[in-house]
């Protein structure tokens, strides 16, 4: 499969804790017996008639049946929940980048100029409103909130390092 050109892989920050997935009931037993009693009653089946094989089995057990694997598996949902609420604890604090000069812009006078002269607007559309604004700025107003902004860049990456 070909990589799409110009589109980078985006880098994944390994500080920042991530949810994993916990197998469900199925999942477990069919590790622990499904797989198990279909290879003995199939040898040569392929996998995905092992999966069928499977898929039939667990849909003919009964809930009491299910219900020691449907423990397990909540279990594990538990367990993985707490695993995950102390990483996150754990983690240091994630720092914000600082904004760009269109939304300083935006947040300090454009969002409550506009609801000024457009009461009327739904959010969405002031935020539109605010970008036809910006973009029709005089230069010399837009390189103040620039230069706003890339103060506040160079004292973020400053403080990165």
């Amino acid at each position: 499969m070909a990589k799409a050109k110009g589109k980078k892989k985006k880098k994944v920050d390994s500080s920042i804790p991530r949810k994993r997935r916990t197998a469900s009931s199925y999942m477990i037993w069919m590790n622990a017996v499904g797989r198990a009693q279909a290879k003995a009653r199939f040898p040569d089946a392929k996998v995905t008639e092992v999966a069928r094989f499977c898929g039939e089995t667990w849909h003919a057990m009964t809930p009491q049946q299910k219900e020691k694997w449907e423990k397990m598996a909540a279990e594990l949902k538990a367990m993985e929940k707490d695993r995950y609420a102390n990483a996150v604890a754990a983690a240091p604090p994630r720092r914000k980048r600082p904004p760009s000069s269109y939304m300083l812009w935006m947040n300090e006078q454009g969002r409550e100029y506009t609801k000024n002269q457009y009461p009327e607007l739904k959010a969405t559309e002031i935020v539109s409103f605010c970008g036809r604004f910006w973009r029709e700025m005089p230069a010399d107003e837009k390189r103040r909130w620039q230069q706003k902004a890339l103060d506040l860049k160079t004292a973020y990456e400053r403080n990165q390092e």
